[in-house]
């Protein structure tokens, strides 16, 4: 496209004399002052200096706050994903033996008439407690649970820090939505290392969503003091029984600290079951290689 000037156009100069005298000889130049050619000059370097100077499109003050606008837009936007806790459920890593569905019973699982009971004292921060729920767990389940002969019932002890706290508050909410087990699950298959970030609001609302709750009431229930109350109670009240470190359970009452060996956990319930008193080995401790947390 041929551009247009910008400036207007200068006037033609005018002839002196009718028609009759433009047949019959040129007109002469309309004579100018001296000021009158100067200001001329002056006007034509002007509009000459203004044409070389033009801005590109793209410096137009127009263009320019546009561009800033959708920049400030995007800034925007970016910090309220931020600060909203946007984490993607793809972040997280799936549990991968998780807990069956069909014994779920409140923070329990198993059958209530179950003649061995086995009561865990946990934190969600602590490895121990790990490897005792994914690797020694599961086989509780099949092997007993499963069977009638086993029930587990969970317990907070939420003391190795601030996160600590805030999964057994967000696990307690989810448990009012009858999905406890799940987010116990998904809890202890994203443990990160003691108050680092993994158990954070925004990762604890992003496993909620994995589990299916409604995030509404979930994080409603986070924002209450009713289930951070009911944790430090229960923290407090395994205190009183004994506990000063993680995992500690009891079968049938006997105390059992740390990560048990499963032959001989098994052969303690079998006794049980069977009639019998629980093996004393049963209460020794833990396997060898097996950590435990302690209470400070």
């Amino acid at each position: 496209m041929r551009r247009v000037p910008s400036w207007p156009c200068l006037p033609r100069p005018i002839a002196i004399g009718g028609p009759q005298l433009s047949q019959q000889r040129p007109s002469s130049p309309v004579r100018q002052s001296r000021r009158e050619r100067r200001a001329a000059e002056r006007g034509i370097q002007r509009r000459s200096s203004r044409a070389t100077t033009q801005r590109p499109a793209w410096r137009s003050p127009i263009v320019l706050l546009t561009g800033a606008a959708a920049l400030i837009g995007v800034v925007v936007i970016a910090f309220a994903m931020l600060s909203t806790g946007q984490v993607s459920t793809a972040d997280l890593k799936t549990p991968g033996d998780p807990t069956p569905k069909s014994l779920w019973d409140g923070r329990a699982i198993g059958l209530a008439s179950a003649p061995a009971t086995l009561v865990v004292y946990e934190d969600f921060q602590c490895p121990a407690c790990d490897t005792f729920t994914t690797q020694i767990e599961p086989q509780l389940v099949r092997d007993y649970v499963e069977p009638g002969k086993l029930r587990i019932v969970y317990k907070d002890f939420a003391f190795l820090g601030p996160e600590s706290l805030e999964a057994a508050v967000a696990a307690r909410c989810a448990g009012d939505q009858g999905l406890f087990w799940p987010y116990h699950d998904y809890l202890f298959a994203n443990q990160k290392g003691e108050n680092k970030g993994a158990f954070k609001r925004d990762r604890l609302i992003a496993i909620g969503r994995a589990v299916g709750v409604d995030e509404g009431a979930f994080g409603a229930c986070l924002d209450t003091q009713a289930p951070a109350q009911a944790v430090q109670a229960e923290t407090s009240e395994g205190r009183t029984a004994g506990v000063d470190a993680t995992p500690t359970m009891f079968l049938n009452g006997t105390k059992i600290v740390g990560v048990p060996a499963y032959p001989e956990l098994g052969q303690a319930i079998e006794a049980i079951v069977s009639g019998a008193s629980p093996a004393p080995s049963a209460g020794a401790g833990s396997s060898p290689g097996a950590s435990s947390s302690a209470a400070p």
